[in-house]
């Protein structure tokens, strides 16, 4: 019967080279070979005979791993999606914040333009019968007709008309509302100042007269000249009204 061959195992799960570890470990390590008295040769691996690893086991390593890295993938996407959420949403705070400011800014030259024009239009109404009486008058005397007011009355006519003609404040307001926007309510506002400067040059012109074809005077003024522009104020007045609140509740 032919002798038996020498059986030597090692464990697979050794990671360490045996040459590079300490002598103590390779003593301990490595396969020791005792002979029998017959000549046989029994292998001993100190308990570390390597069996190959379960496939059962392999196979939910692997599952494992995958889950993790899975996992891990998951939570990297879900944080960077957090991320930019989180960057919309200051955004969308910060630029409310600003559109909350504008509109503040605007509500406030809104109402300084109509606080100006309204006062504008109290102030030239109160005189606009007093600026038909010196246009009146001023007929009457080109045409040598005798005169309804004497001359001191007259005077204080023309004083009152021109103070209330003054469209300075309503030109400065609109200057605002033209900075501040937008293009329709900064139209609208030059609306208000151009009427406002078109009663005043009215009113403060009431006895101007021109010269006629035959060399006498006239009135440059029709009779219902102030009355008519002064009608062209309040609708403009009244347009940017409109026109501001529209752009002030659009959201």
């Amino acid at each position: 019967m032919p002798a038996a061959t020498p059986t030597v195992t090692t464990s697979r799960a050794l990671l360490i080279p045996l040459e590079r570890s300490s002598p103590l470990l390779r003593s301990t390590l490595q396969p020791q070979v005792t002979p029998t008295a017959d000549g046989r040769n029994i292998g001993n691996d100190n308990g570390l005979a390597g069996s190959r690893q379960d496939p059962v086991m392999e196979n939910e390593l692997m599952i494992a791993l995958i889950g993790a890295g899975s996992a891990l993938t998951g939570a990297l996407i879900g944080g960077a999606a957090a991320v930019v959420g989180a960057s919309k949403a200051a955004r969308s705070a910060y630029l409310g914040s600003l559109d909350v400011t504008r509109r503040t800014a605007q509500r406030e030259v809104y109402s300084e333009l109509l606080k100006a024009a309204h006062a504008y239009e109290a102030e030239t109404r109160a005189v606009l019968e007093g600026a038909g009486f010196l246009l009146h008058d001023l007929f009457n005397e080109l045409e040598g007709l005798p005169v309804r007011h004497s001359s001191s009355e007259r005077a204080d006519l023309r004083r009152a008309v021109s103070t209330a003609a003054e469209p300075q404040p309503v030109a400065a307001a609109a200057r605002q509302v033209e900075l501040e926007g937008p293009s329709s309510v900064a139209a609208a506002a030059r609306a208000v100042q151009a009427a406002a400067e078109q009663l005043g040059a009215t009113l403060n012109g009431i006895e101007d007269g021109s010269e006629g074809p035959d060399g006498s005077l006239h009135p440059s003024t029709p009779a219902d000249l102030p009355r008519e522009h002064f009608e062209f104020l309040k609708s403009a007045i009244s347009a940017f009204a409109d026109i501001a609140r529209k752009h002030l509740n659009h959201r």
